[in-house]
């Protein structure tokens, strides 16, 4: 039997890291020796930074924090790197203008060739390989542009942290600060001058958004990180290569700058990166490709967050045990010391407590993690210790479903408790499927609607259908009005009366634009009517019509977009119809007649088939026999990619 206890810890339970001090001789001098004990035949180039600095204090301490923190950063070599990073730099410079979709296409090409570039990578840390003259010059570098006057309020703590480091992530050390002062520091002295105010830095920060090179894409494999000098020359990258570039360009002016990242969605498909900005020790602010500072989430109201981690050089104590795993499977993302919590900066959190299965293999474990759902697959994106058969989870994004799992002794997934969710007030209710109580429901979509698919919808109301047997329309009827379409992904127009027409014509709203994807005409039996020929205004040539008849619901046109607003569809002979459907552009995720659907829900340690049929209409299809409280996924055996999982209440589906 499971145990099963969910409660919010009102005691705040600390998994950040401590805040830095500057260290002083006495109790530095063990973490130095430790350093330099794992540097191995590098500990001379470590001790000569060291030495160099012993004269000034704040740069011996600043050269101690580097050193101290070194031990995890590093990067991953391999020829094959090596031979993608030269490829790219060799075309970029001798193609620096060029379009978007050109430098898309090549970037395409040359990551399908290395997309295995970690099959023969191995890492080269920097505490074993970076050189005395690089700390230096890195050090001496950070602390001109910490003398700059809208950098004089930086403290030294956030100095260290978000200014000083040589690195941001994983990419191979270059010398990005002379690159980035080069292109960025002289505009900035001559826009802001020599006077002293600490507002400086958001001012610098408008100035330099406007300069962002990079247009933000995703690419379809998986690439090596490469060189931070590189960036400004990369032109199309993605969101982590423009969040990098703007903290390369912060950092190298003084100004102290980080990542934020969100491991993965819980609602929707990835992750995401962005940059933050430091106003004080306390405040950072994001921002992403060419935004106002504090912006980035504007847009964002349908991304769900469960955790946001932060970008650190300095190594957070609250990782160093389970980074160090050696025992059991830990994921990638926990394998860096690097990273903070901060997802109480975003979003409003709450701490749970479970119990754990009553399954051997779940109770021998040392770890447990907490994983959201990706549209395919579980994601892991927190851990907690097992506490004599319960696990404690802190500082959880609410409105969101988990699952608690840990890996088998063959790295296999196992469920170690029930999903949960918290609901976005923070209550926490537990899924504890009941197969003994079954329910029934009809399900239109497999996807939640976004907000642009919402608009879409409103897009094609107030469009008319008018009909006729005479192409010029002198003699015709109103036939159908598309009103509100509702929770419905089209909207259907039934045709009364008896009388027969050759020709129909759709007219676009005059406010609207009638983005449509497809029309779909029927017969008195339920049959589609194709088109015998489609005809818009003389001067209108390019066909663009064609895609509202072709039975792809991807496609569409927008009817505004043609001469006269309207299109005219000519059928073969007059013809008495039943009913018109009209698909505004959509997503496709909705219950598309002819597709194969199987429905599932969450059994434990993975997904339970509760039925499978095809489906005989557009817009619904019927499942019976699913168990209550039951989270759910239905999936699209025929075609596409995005499914999310769900429960029911009363009968309608809330996505998570």
């Amino acid at each position: 039997m499971m145990k099963y206890v969910f409660s919010i810890i009102i005691v705040f339970l600390v998994y950040t890291i401590p805040v830095f001090s500057c260290p002083s001789d006495n109790d530095n001098q063990e973490r130095i020796d430790r350093a330099l004990k794992r540097a191995g035949s590098n500990a001379k180039n470590l001790q000569r930074v060291l030495d160099h600095f012993k004269g000034d204090e704040l740069k011996y301490k600043a050269a101690c924090f580097l050193i101290e923190n070194m031990g995890g950063k590093g990067c991953q070599v391999s020829p094959v790197i090596n031979h993608y990073i030269a490829e790219v730099d060799s075309f970029m410079s001798v193609n620096p203008n060029l379009n978007t979709r050109d430098y898309r296409a090549f970037y395409e090409e040359v990551q399908l060739r290395h997309k295995n570039f970690l099959q023969k990578a191995v890492s080269q840390s920097d505490i074993e390989n970076v050189t005395a003259n690089y700390l230096i010059s890195n050090i001496e570098s950070a602390f001109e542009v910490w003398n700059k006057p809208w950098a004089k309020d930086v403290s030294f703590d956030l100095f260290c942290k978000y200014v000083l480091p040589y690195r941001i992530g994983e990419e191979p050390i270059s010398n990005w600060r002379d690159r980035f002062k080069s292109l960025y520091e002289y505009p900035t002295e001559q826009l802001f001058g020599c006077q002293d105010n600490r507002f400086y830095k958001l001012g610098i920060y408008s100035e330099l958004r406007k300069k962002l090179p990079i247009s933000i894409y995703t690419p379809k494999y998986p690439r090596p990180e490469i060189p931070l000098d590189m960036l400004p020359d990369i032109h199309v990258g993605n969101c982590k290569d423009a969040a990098s570039f703007s903290t390369a360009q912060l950092r190298s002016l003084g100004i102290p700058s980080t990542i934020d990242f969100v491991p993965q969605w819980a609602n929707r498909s990835m992750g995401h990166s962005w940059c933050v900005i430091f106003i004080n020790d306390n405040t950072a602010i994001p921002f992403g490709v060419g935004e106002e500072a504090g912006a980035h989430f504007n847009n964002a109201s349908e991304k769900k967050i469960a955790k946001v981690f932060r970008y650190s050089y300095q190594n957070n104590d609250g990782l160093a045990e389970i980074s160090s795993e050696k025992e059991e499977p830990v994921p990638e993302l926990f394998k860096q010391t690097g990273i903070i919590d901060v997802t109480s900066e975003y979003v409003g959190t709450s701490d749970v407590v479970i119990g754990l299965n009553e399954n051997s293999e779940v109770l021998s474990r040392r770890w447990i993690f907490l994983a959201v759902f990706d549209n395919q697959d579980w994601v892991p994106i927190w851990f907690a210790k097992n506490e004599d058969g319960n696990a404690t989870f802190s500082k959880l994004g609410r409105g969101v479903a988990y699952l608690p799992f840990v890996y088998g002794s063959n790295g296999d997934f196992i469920g170690a408790s029930n999903p949960f969710i918290i609901n976005d007030d923070g209550q926490i209710r537990g899924l504890s499927t009941d197969v003994r109580a079954l329910t029934k429901v009809i399900l239109s979509r497999k996807y939640p609607e976004s907000k642009s698919t919402k608009l879409n919808k409103r897009e094609i109301i107030g469009g008319t259908f008018l009909a006729s047997n005479d192409i010029t329309f002198k003699d015709s009827m109103l036939i159908g009005r598309i009103t509100d379409i509702g929770e419905k992904s089209f909207s259907t127009l039934t045709v009364r009366g008896d009388k027969e027409y050759k020709y129909l014509k759709y007219v676009c709203a005059p406010d609207k634009t009638s983005l449509t994807a497809e029309i779909m005409f029927y017969d008195t039996k339920g049959e589609v009517l194709r088109p015998f020929a489609l005809h818009t205004q003389q001067e209108d040539t390019r066909g663009r019509q064609k895609v509202m008849f072709d039975g792809n619901l991807l496609s569409s046109c927008n009817l505004s977009g043609i001469i006269g607003k309207n299109i005219i569809i000519e059928f073969e002979h007059p013809t008495k119809l039943s009913y018109i459907q009209v698909f505004p552009r959509s997503d496709g995720n909705f219950i598309e007649r002819g597709d194969h659907y199987s429905l599932y829900y969450w059994d434990n340690d993975g997904w339970s088939m509760i039925e499978e049929k095809d489906a005989p209409n557009m817009g619904e299809l019927e499942f019976g026999n699913i168990p209550e409280n039951a989270l759910l996924l239905l999936c699209d055996d025929t075609k596409g990619k995005e499914e999310r999982i769900f429960t029911l209440e009363k009968g309608k589906q809330i996505w998570w």
